[in-house]
């Protein structure tokens, strides 16, 4: 049968088709849509919020991020100046005629003490005390969803992770250089509990967090499954699995919009003295960064996925672009063999198994993706790229061979060769 028969039989088909189906086929489609990047969310939010290892790898690098530490530097100072009045304890030390420099003397001892604690939490030993502290609190993290914890808490619909101990770093560094002033300060009441980020809505949104936790090993599946019955139901399976493509991307940018909206809309209503807006904005931007890449994976893989179903069908452009793509690779190997270069037993061999040698690339590739530790639309971009590569070297190298009997080796553009 040929291709326009195929067409026309295709079309019947389509006209035959009861309305309730090509309906369901839609229905489907669309579920199936918005199911793929309420999957990505629903595993972030398990892997993120209740796997110890992929929590800390999301919060590590708030350690080393410059507003954090300006908000934990500005949260120590505060902690060790509010645990004694500073300047009634220079009054009492300077003589009368000088009790004017208690007020700059308190200022600078601010300064210095700030910069003292920038030094402690930008050291390596804060970087372990960070990692450290997450790691105990991970566990309390699903309590914390609900207002509890003791080293994650929610209190006051704040979330705060305990840093007490770098402030007796922060002591001993001003021990050092002869600051002694908040040694008489008791232990127990230099608690630093810094505040990560405003949690208020954290208990409404309780029953969402656990039903998506619930959901992220089922969603994935039914998004696939959806997409097989809509398959198995569509006369048209081709333009059929082209829509699910362009839908899937459609549905993750609209997803990846509200993620930064709600960026904005999180920081003008949450930021506040306590709440430095740089601080907030690092720590959004760093919890969600693996969220966005997440999305940003399904666009592409709905892109893809859009491009190879329509590139490889029987349509006049698709057949047109993959006519030239193969005469000009082919072409260049044709070229290549009238100059006479001659990739030898090499060059048979990759002519005679280059279909092995395709399918055995692909394959490849594949089980590269399926076990790698992280998928990345950067990732997988570059993975297709390689392939496309290696595909055009394949066909290059079979073109430019010298096969026996001088018959030179053609490929159709319907890759059959």
């Amino acid at each position: 049968m040929t291709t326009s028969e195929t067409s026309t039989a295709t079309t019947e088909a389509s006209r035959k088709a009861p309305r309730w189906r090509r309906g369901l086929v839609a229905i489907l489609v669309v579920v199936s849509c918005i199911l793929a990047p309420l999957s990505v969310i629903s595993i972030w939010t398990r892997n993120q919020l209740l796997d110890t290892s992929r929590y800390v790898d999301n919060v590590t690098p708030l350690a080393s991020n410059p507003a954090i530490l300006d908000a934990a530097a500005a949260d120590a100072t505060n902690t060790l100046f509010d645990s004694i009045d500073v300047e009634k304890e220079a009054k009492d030390a300077l003589p009368d005629r000088a009790q004017f420099l208690a007020g700059p003397l308190t200022a600078a001892l601010r300064g210095f003490t700030e910069t003292a604690a920038l030094r402690a939490l930008e050291s390596d030993q804060f970087q372990q005390v960070w990692v450290r502290a997450n790691e105990r609190a991970h566990n309390q993290v699903e309590a914390a969803l609900t207002g509890g914890g003791t080293v994650i808490s929610t209190r006051s619909g704040k979330v705060t992770i305990d840093l007490s101990a770098i402030l007796l770093q922060v002591r001993q560094l001003l021990d050092d250089r002869g600051i002694t002033i908040f040694d008489k300060v008791p232990i127990n009441r230099l608690a630093l509990k810094f505040e990560l980020f405003d949690a208020s809505g954290l208990e409404q949104a309780q029953s969402g967090v656990k039903l998506l936790n619930q959901l992220s090993y089922i969603l994935p599946i039914l998004v696939f499954v959806m997409l097989g019955i809509a398959l198995w139901l569509s006369p048209k399976r081709r333009r059929t699995l082209i829509r699910w493509g362009i839908g899937v991307t459609i549905a993750a940018s609209f997803f990846a919009l509200l993620v930064a909206v709600g960026r904005g809309v999180y920081l003008d209503s949450v930021s506040s003295a306590a709440f430095p807006r740089d601080a907030l904005a690092a720590t959004w931007d760093t919890l969600i960064r693996f969220l966005r890449g997440g999305l940003r994976l399904v666009m592409m893989i709905g892109l893809l996925v859009a491009f190879i179903t329509w590139v490889t069908g029987s349509g006049r452009n698709a057949v047109r672009l993959r006519t030239t793509v193969t005469d000009a690779i082919g072409g260049a190997g044709d070229r290549a063999e009238d100059r006479g270069l001659d990739f030898g037993g090499f060059g048979r061999f990759v002519h005679r198994y280059r279909r092995a040698l395709q399918v055995g690339g692909l394959l490849l590739v594949t089980v590269f993706l399926l076990f790698a530790n992280r998928i990345s639309a950067s990732r997988l971009l570059w993975a297709v790229v390689l392939l496309l590569v290696y595909f055009a070297v394949i066909q290059f190298i079979s073109r430019a061979a010298k096969v026996e009997g001088g018959e030179r080796p053609v490929t159709s553009p319907t890759g059959r060769g």
